[in-house]
């Protein structure tokens, strides 16, 4: 079971990143024939990141055939599998983060892509759809860098080391458009 989940962690997260490069495309910070500085050093490291249409296909497939289907069994309604952001909305973001991680002078700054799961109730937010209660999702958070070798991923709050303290204070992103149900 824990390797189910965690197939599924990376089978969204593989997702997001996706997204998230298509939005450099598109705005000319990923691979879209730039050839200054600093496009450079970004396509160095976003080439480590970049799997083929095909791989994607592959854990797309191994997400359905194995956490999805465990996820939905005894559902009557199928568990989300994607989440859509408009991508001028996400660059937004990612400047938006960028520049407050700058004003509030935090080093090492990043995004993580974080899991959550909608309240049944209508008390979380009144943006939230009402068919999107009770359904997984994911929202991205500001974060830091983390430490080498401590195995985590960026925690989106204080490291004491870098004195980032002000991290908590850039707001997360939430309400994409997921599927199912739409």
């Amino acid at each position: 079971m824990k390797t189910k989940k965690t197939l599924f962690t990376a089978s969204i997260t593989i997702s997001v990143l996706l997204m998230m490069y298509s939005c450099m495309i598109s705005f000319g910070t990923g691979l879209g024939g730039v050839t200054t500085t600093t496009t450079t050093t970004t396509v160095s490291a976003l080439s480590q990141h970049l799997i083929s249409s095909a791989q994607a296909k592959v854990l797309s497939d191994e997400y359905t055939n194995n956490n999805y289907k465990v996820l939905n069994t005894g559902k009557i309604d199928p568990e989300t599998k994607e989440v859509y952001y408009d991508i001028e909305v996400l660059q937004d973001y990612i400047n938006y983060v960028k520049a407050e991680a700058k004003k509030q002078k935090i080093k090492n700054v990043g995004i993580t892509i974080a899991f959550g799961q909608y309240p049944n109730n209508g008390n979380f937010d009144n943006r939230l759809k009402k068919i999107y209660q009770g359904k997984q999702t994911v929202y991205l958070k500001a974060s830091v860098k983390p430490l080498p070798g401590t195995g985590k991923v960026g925690m989106g709050g204080y490291n004491e080391v870098e004195n980032n303290a002000g991290i908590s204070e850039i707001s997360a992103f939430d309400f994409g458009n997921l599927t199912p149900p739409e």
